[in-house]
């Protein structure tokens, strides 16, 4: 399955969507997540994102599929996506057709592009997609409220310092 989308707009860098692979770098792609993380992290919210060593960044990869886009020959985002009945956490990520994704990061220069992973989801056979962030993350709630998302749950994970608002959408 091809992912790759080139973008050629005026002034815009052109834009390739496609799975992580083994020629990628990643060390790069852990830089990506730190450096988006960064701000959260500096309200002070522990992401695992935000931290994470280079082997956390590779075993996270390998868990499902990363999804990374390529400006000019550069990684500038990632998302890694898990499909139905593949992700631990809260109790929501194991119900029937609920596909997760989360690092998703944005190198900061680029924050304002979007994604294609619901449609990959679908794909997967999903009926819905989740995620979870920070109970304080307040714009980042609001944005996927925007988007359609709704409040399923909070979790706490062992590995942050804060609870998390699981938020899930229908996928038609």
């Amino acid at each position: 399955m091809d992912l790759s989308i080139a973008s050629t707009n005026t002034g815009s860098p052109t834009l390739e969507f496609r799975l992580f692979s083994d020629k990628d770098d990643v060390v790069k792609l852990n830089s990506i997540l730190q450096s988006a993380y960064r701000p959260l992290a500096e309200a002070g919210m522990r992401y695992a994102a935000s931290h994470e060593d280079v082997e956390a960044t590779r075993s996270n990869i390998e868990k499902g599929e990363c999804h990374i886009v390529i400006a000019d020959g550069e990684p500038i985002a990632c998302v890694m996506l898990r499909p139905p009945g593949n992700a631990t956490g809260p109790d929501w990520y194991s119900q029937p057709g609920v596909a997760t994704f989360g690092r998703f990061a944005v190198a900061p220069d680029f924050q304002k592009l979007g994604n294609r992973i619901e449609e990959r989801a679908k794909e997967m056979g999903a009926t819905e997609i989740a995620l979870d962030t920070s109970e304080h993350a307040q714009h980042l709630i609001k944005m996927y409220a925007d988007r359609g998302y709704r409040f399923i749950q909070y979790h706490k994970w062992e590995i942050t310092n804060y609870r998390s608002v699981v938020l899930s959408k229908e996928l038609k």
